[in-house]
């Protein structure tokens, strides 16, 4: 997405003891959702089988909604199409702001449900590209039933310490020589049907000289969070951690952030290619021979794929 124009968000207030008092910056709920976000409907850049649609659209489709104190964002799952089509539609949504240092929480009700031919992601990136920081909070492909979680940078950065919960660590995160990046797989408890189980939860990005991500189902939301007082320090392990290093700073990697949410279909690496014929078993357990085929014909295998948000707040 270029030519956006974004505003940046304020630094962290420090106390007169030197500890970062952190105050509400963004407060996303369901009555303002409209106010912070903005509907993207540009092709989809990875070429997955996907149209992106707007507002309107969404809203009468089906797609979004906001009812019950929640953010609904999901995808046509009732149209049957010709595999030649553009693609399902979906959503891909934007923040309006960015930021680029606090505690970014977002509180989901319910996350997207492993299938075949999904893509669904909760990420980050810097738009204007300078330099280049990409955080993929949530990345999920498939019947694969935990997610991803990974950092792209143009700047030489590798992990340097793996002190956290995350398994099957990348560590290379330079866009010119990792396709992947760096980072880590959650478990399956921390996404899609098992983390909607336990009646969803929060994912957590800590963002200053270190990067920090958590992911906490609902009964063990620390209670500083719940009482809007958020204190990593207290928080235990997270699920993944990049330190900063002499060669690859945090602060200055992932700069002026907007906050995305998309659910793709197939993709040319990803959900489809790859993906379906050796990563996963989709091309077994479907019998069907490309991910686009799949997705066009079986619409109802996509009722769970959606994301429901009952909150998004950015602490600084």
């Amino acid at each position: 997405m270029k030519g956006i124009t974004l505003a940046t968000a304020a630094v962290p207030l420090l106390l007169s003891v030197g500890v970062a008092a952190y105050k509400l910056q963004w407060d996303v709920t369901s009555s303002n959702f409209l106010d912070h976000f903005v509907f993207d409907t540009e092709t989809d850049p990875s070429n997955g089988f996907v149209t992106y649609v707007d507002e309107s659209r969404a809203s009468s489709g089906g797609l979004y909604s906001t009812s019950n104190g929640q953010i609904f964002l999901g995808v046509d799952n009732t149209t049957v199409l010709d595999s030649s089509a553009t693609g399902r539609n979906s959503v891909r949504v934007y923040s309006q702001n960015t930021f680029s240092s606090g505690i970014l929480i977002t509180d989901f009700k319910h996350l997207p449900v492993a299938v075949c031919g999904i893509w669904p992601a909760y990420w980050t990136i810097n738009n204007l590209a300078d330099p280049y920081g990409e955080i993929d909070i949530i990345e999920a492909y498939d019947d694969v039933s935990n997610a991803y979680t990974s950092l792209h940078t143009s700047s030489n950065c590798t992990v340097s310490d793996t002190d956290f919960t995350g398994t099957d660590v990348r560590t290379d995160c330079t866009l010119s020589t990792s396709a992947s990046g760096c980072g880590v797989e959650s478990t399956a408890s921390q996404f899609g049907a098992g983390f909607n189980s336990a009646g969803g939860g929060v994912w957590v990005l800590s963002l200053s000289d270190s990067l920090q991500i958590w992911v906490f189902t609902r009964d063990n939301i620390p209670a500083d969070i719940t009482d809007g007082s958020p204190n990593p320090s207290g928080w235990g392990t997270p699920l993944f951690e990049f330190d900063s290093t002499s060669d690859c700073g945090v602060s200055s990697n992932f700069l002026n952030q907007t906050v995305i949410f998309n659910i793709d279909f197939c993709g040319e690496e990803d959900a489809g290619g790859k993906e379906w014929a050796t990563w996963t078993d989709c091309l077994a357990t479907t019998g069907v021979s490309t991910c686009n085929a799949y997705v066009a014909a079986n619409p109802a295998t996509y009722s769970e794929t959606n994301f429901v948000i009952n909150s998004i707040k950015l602490y600084q």
